[in-house]
């Protein structure tokens, strides 16, 4: 501690030489001379002071006299570390919000200023002013928030919270989280007890209601709903109690009741080469009530369940790559939401690596199409073929040549004719020449057209 004083008013007669400082313990009884040395200054730093330990002090003035009368003993004073104001408190944060309350949170000071820290105060401002008031504010403001931290020297420098808050009520759509086991049937012996306890969440907190598919649920049974469970209790169940429950959480948002999806549809192979196999699928008859985030598909080697993730992907159609030439796989798809991945849906059939060779085929539908003049006709005719086949269109024994009114597309697995306001030229003999590297394939198809409506025999014969 430093000790300081003034000159004395009397010098008795003869010049200060210097003076003299003591300390004494408040639990001891005895005065203490604080420097060996006459100090000359008027302050003094005392040293070797227990920690904890409150200290008096007083001041003698010596000249060629001797040492006079001390000073009066001066107060208590704790031997402790200085302090001083606390820094800001750390990363302060919004962390919720209602139309009337905001939740904020912060870490302690870095620097406590040397000692604990007492509390906080939280102030606010007003998103139209810069006058900053101590909380909680009024609702329907958009504010802004800082956080200062103080001990017992006084308040510290404030932290301020990022960005403008507007106090509204948050929302958030009722969820049921149901046990797996609960989405199973469950077995319950005869005259024991069926309890059924469901986590719900929402806010605002959610209204439940529990309910019987097939029959009303007894009177006796209990049923407790909170804001944030659901439970059911049925003592000494019987056979009428047998059944599907329901139970429903509704709040001012949509209800939401999400679970893991059911499998994606039929699996089918689109392609195969020496090195690749493509796929597709048809999507989950349910969700699950949630959106399907993407598709896992998994292959093994044929006999074995060593599955592994191949590809990962949000459309229903991918193209499995790398393959080794010759070998045979199985190929399964998995489909994924927010509450986890489906059952797989496997393929039937395992698939052999290797390029396939199909020979070509054409197979129209009829043989005969009436239009008439003016209208539209559209033939759609079959094919197959791996390699993919060449496809031709003639016309009366000369290539077809199409128009912006007669034109030709050709997919995997058709080719289409489509003719817009028909005429008369257009009617006659149409043939289709499908054909690769395995052979070639015919069929004809005539179109007749009609000047007067006939409606028996517009269409196909």
């Amino acid at each position: 501690m430093v000790v300081t004083w003034e000159r004395p008013t009397n010098d008795g007669g003869s010049s200060i030489q210097g003076y003299v400082v003591e300390k004494r313990d408040k639990d001891g009884v005895r005065w203490t001379r604080c420097n060996k040395r006459t100090v000359s200054e008027l302050r003094f730093r005392v040293t070797g002071l227990l920690e904890n330990h409150s200290y008096e002090f007083r001041v003698s003035a010596e000249n060629a006299a001797g040492v006079g009368t001390p000073s009066p003993a001066t107060n208590y004073f704790k031997a402790v570390d200085p302090t001083f104001k606390p820094g800001p408190p750390n990363n302060p944060k919004v962390v919720d919000s209602t139309r009337s309350t905001v939740s904020l949170t912060w870490g302690k000071p870095i620097y406590d200023g040397g000692c604990d820290i007492q509390g906080y105060i939280v102030e606010a401002c007003n998103g139209a002013s810069d006058e900053w008031f101590m909380c909680t504010p009024p609702a329907k403001h958009e504010y802004t928030f800082r956080v200062c931290a103080i001990n017992k020297v006084g308040v510290g420098e404030q932290a301020d919270v990022p960005g403008k808050i507007l106090l509204q009520e948050k929302l958030e759509a009722p969820d049921l989280d149901l046990d797996a086991e609960m989405r199973k049937m469950i077995n319950i012996r005869s005259a024991s007890t069926l309890r059924l306890f469901v986590p719900v969440r929402g806010r605002p907190a959610p209204e439940v209601k529990w309910s019987k598919a097939d029959g009303e649920i007894k009177e006796t049974a209990q049923i407790d709903n909170t804001g944030t469970y659901a439970s059911l209790v049925i003592e000494n169940v019987d056979r009428f109690d047998s059944g599907k429950y329901i139970v429903t959480a509704e709040n001012a948002n949509p209800i939401k009741i999400s679970e893991k999806p059911q499998p994606p549809g039929k699996v089918s192979v689109v392609d195969v080469t020496n090195s690749t196999v493509t796929l597709t699928w048809e999507k989950p008859i349910h969700d699950g009530g949630s959106r399907i985030s993407c598709y896992e598909v998994e292959l093994a080697p044929k006999d074995s369940e060593a599955w592994s993730v191949c590809a990962t992907i949000k459309g229903i159609e991918t193209t499995v790559t790398n393959l080794m030439k010759g070998e045979e796989y199985q190929f399964r798809v998995v489909a994924v939401n927010e509450k986890g991945k489906s059952d797989p849906r496997q393929l039937v059939q395992s698939v052999v690596v290797k390029d396939l060779v199909i020979e070509p085929a054409v197979r129209p539908k009829v043989s005969t199409y009436h239009v008439q003049v003016g209208y539209d006709l559209k033939i759609e005719v079959p094919i197959a073929g791996h390699p993919k086949p060449t496809i031709t269109w003639t016309k009366d024994g000369t290539a077809l040549k199409q128009t912006t009114r007669v034109n030709v597309t050709d997919s995997a697995h058709h080719t289409t004719l489509t003719i817009k306001d028909a005429t008369r030229e257009d009617g006659g003999m149409y043939s289709i020449n499908v054909a690769n590297n395995l052979g070639s394939k015919d069929a004809s198809i005539e179109v007749i057209t009609l000047d007067k409506k006939c409606d028996s025999c517009l269409g196909q014969t």
